[in-house]
């Protein structure tokens, strides 16, 4: 399919189906109306206004209605209605414990007592924290959710290992609360025992102009209480979204915690909101979730944080003695990279409600990686998408159409051809 933009300029997609979705969103540098043409010679006035679409709006459909069970209940993997089973996911687990085909226990007590005493002990300092324990989360979704995320290929880490760990985000601006001397011992009166780990300061937390009264920052902390460990993981803005460390694990402490979420890699996420859980009732309203908690897990397999290699593009810029131009034929830098970023936006607001995986490729990919940006001589975006994913054509054409920046031009390609 081909999309044009309705602003001044042109996207165009085209899915090429065989295993690979591929796409491209074209730039344009000029005008089609008539009008233009006619006044070629004169200066090129961009006009474009973008509003970036609302990411996603809470629904209490996303939930099942009984989700509350999965706090106040011992946390058990819940099937029904998919069309998996325990033993296709998890078919050793299925031997080594009792379960069923559609169920497999996961946690051996309620998570919600320590929940809400720690949660409750935070609210003290007026600190938000929002709960991204997967297989809570996991729990908690609607059958349809969980069918889908399933279908995306969603997977847990090793789960059994991990019985007795609850994982809560935390923003940095309110992680440093927790070095102060009054905050550690309202902790310990609470019978949490406190880790913290810090790690030194990157060159990009500068440039954001961080406030920091180190040179390190905190990228997760631990909490201890009986058998339950709390894990926080610790996200801080970057730009438009949220970023958090990786953690180095010790053998001995892997053994003791099992495997981590969260830990593996840093990390990227759209800068999400939060949900309080108190609409179901009041002991739950410091307990929060992502207001979009389907694309929360969804985003988790494809979250790894890559930074640009300064050192590339520093390499060829030096080398680069070919002519390739530096710069925009018609637009400015600024004007070409919004352009550039609302054609990206546009796919996000098409794709990620749909909970469809899409990434930059080709030229678009060389760009990133080469110049730590969009290649300014091009007159394109190239992205790719998985033709498998497409489970209903007619909804993602839906969504295009209604699109106020892309307009359907062409399609070609289609999976079932």
């Amino acid at each position: 399919m081909i999309l044009r933009s309705k602003v001044p300029g042109v996207a165009k997609c085209g899915f090429l189906i065989l295993l690979l979705a591929c796409a491209s969103v074209v730039l344009s540098l000029f005008y089609f109306a008539k009008e233009e043409i006619e006044n070629e010679d004169k200066p090129f006035e961009d006009e474009l206004q973008y509003f970036p679409k609302p990411f996603l709006p809470f629904s209490r459909e996303i939930l099942d209605k009984n989700f509350d069970a999965c706090l106040f209940a011992p946390l058990t993997l819940d099937l029904s209605g998919t069309n998996m089973t325990v033993e296709t996911l998890f078919p050793t687990l299925a031997k080594q414990n009792a379960s069923t085909a559609k169920i497999l226990k996961i946690k051996n007590r309620p998570v919600f007592p320590v929940l809400k005493l720690f949660t409750d002990l935070m609210s003290l300092f007026r600190i938000d924290l929002v709960l991204i324990e997967p297989s809570v989360i996991f729990c908690m979704l609607s059958p349809y959710y969980k069918s889908l995320l399933l279908r995306r290929k969603f997977s847990f880490k090793d789960i059994s290992s991990s019985k007795h760990v609850v994982t809560l985000g935390i923003r940095g601006i309110d992680a440093v609360i927790l070095k102060k001397v009054s905050v550690k011992a309202k902790i310990k009166a609470y019978g949490f025992k406190m880790e913290i780990v810090k790690e030194p300061l990157l060159d990009w937390m500068e440039m954001e102009n961080f406030t920091f009264s180190e040179n390190h920052f905190i990228s997760h902390a631990f909490f201890k209480h009986k058998d339950w460990i709390i894990h926080l993981v610790v996200f801080y803005e970057r730009g438009n979204f949220l970023w958090h460390s990786s953690l180095k694990i010790p053998p001995n402490v892997k053994r003791a915690f099992g495997e981590l979420n969260f830990a593996e890699s840093a990390s990227a996420y759209e800068n999400f909101a939060y949900e309080s859980l108190g609409f179901k009732e009041e002991s739950l309203s410091f307990i929060n979730i992502p207001s979009s908690p389907q694309y929360f897990l969804f985003e988790m397999e494809n979250s790894k944080f890559l930074e640009c290699n300064s050192t590339v593009v520093s390499s060829f810029l030096k080398l680069n003695r070919t002519g390739i131009p530096n710069k925009h034929s018609s637009l400015s830098v600024e004007r070409f990279n919004k352009r550039t970023a609302v054609g990206l936006q546009e796919l996000k607001a098409v794709f990620n409600p749909l909970l469809m995986h899409f990434w930059i490729w080709s030229g678009t990919m060389l760009g990133w990686y080469r110049q730590c940006g969009v290649i300014p001589y091009t007159s394109d975006v190239d992205f790719g998408s998985w033709a498998s994913e497409v489970d209903d054509l007619d909804e993602v054409l839906h969504r295009l159409e209604k699109s106020e920046h892309l307009q359907l031009k062409q399609r070609m390609g289609i999976a079932e051809q």
